[in-house]
């Protein structure tokens, strides 16, 4: 309605829309982002912007639920605890399909050589990772392989056997992901590292920490956690149940692919 007049008489009742519209798109376009709520499907992910772990953006902050439950001395309330706790984890290697098709996703070998070429010459590693479409064609076979980069009869490199990547993730990704390999009735192995909240990829892929080793057949419930070689406590990330359901169906972070070489840029993904 920007710029217009209107008619005589007033907007006859609908101002109250034009009101509500904008406040939508204020709290979806700004908000949601800033606060954590929403990573995936916001209006950032055209920027590349980092969500998590300090900003990249040259003027909000993001992830300010995250950052601050992060800090093991806020746990109140304890549902936005739940939600929003457990700072970062750098996953080191794992053998589930499932968490393996979700991160990092690497689409590179899928794309045409101009394309791969244009990203080069931008200066940057000309790798790309496909999260968006790996979270949400999840389930969707069909569907994923019919997407723009699946479509073209070069998918000559299955998600599940690209080259394994560490990645960093907040707590809640984890436990997310972890729920549907589960589900599936997965036989794996999970190693991950807790990493500080602030930090860059190299500062990530150069943490020193104790490393959990989570090994698991969800077909059978059997399972053993260790942490630094001790066993794991109930609260161990991995031990945790699955998020809040009514979480999950906003909220799908990006994780951070790190390679070999990366300092402080976030690699090009969707």
């Amino acid at each position: 309605m920007s710029g217009h007049t209107p008619a005589k008489g007033g907007y006859r009742g609908a101002a109250w829309l034009s009101f509500l519209a904008v406040l939508v798109g204020f709290l979806y376009g700004f908000l949601a982002p800033v606060a954590g709520v929403m990573a995936m499907a916001s209006s950032t992910m055209y920027g590349n912007v980092k969500q998590w772990g300090g900003t990249n953006h040259l003027v909000v902050p993001t992830g300010l639920l995250q950052e601050h439950f992060a800090d093991g001395k806020n746990v109140e309330p304890a549902w936005a605890a739940d939600a929003f706790g457990g700072g970062l984890i750098r996953v080191d290697s794992t053998t589930s399909s499932v968490m393996r098709r979700l991160a990092p996703a690497e689409a590179t070998p899928l794309m045409i050589p101009f394309a791969r070429d244009l990203l080069k010459g931008a200066g940057t590693p000309g790798r790309y990772f496909e999260l968006y479409a790996a979270r949400n064609y999840f389930g969707r076979d069909d569907d994923h392989e019919s997407s723009a980069l699946h479509n073209r009869g070069n998918d000559s490199v299955p998600a599940a056997d690209a080259e394994e990547l560490p990645y960093v993730e907040p707590a809640y990704e984890l436990r997310r992901v972890l729920a549907l390999a589960r589900a599936k009735g997965e036989r794996f192995t999970l190693r991950y590292t807790k990493v500080p909240w602030f930090g860059t990829p190299q500062s990530y892929a150069a943490y020193k920490g104790e490393q959990v080793v989570l090994e698991e057949d969800a077909a059978t419930g059997k399972r053993s956690c260790t942490v630094g070689g001790v066993q794991c406590g109930d609260s161990e990330i991995a031990l945790l149940p699955a998020p809040q359901w009514w979480l999950t169906k906003i909220l799908h972070p990006y994780p951070l692919p790190i390679l070999p070489g990366d300092v402080r840029d976030v690699h090009c993904s969707t």
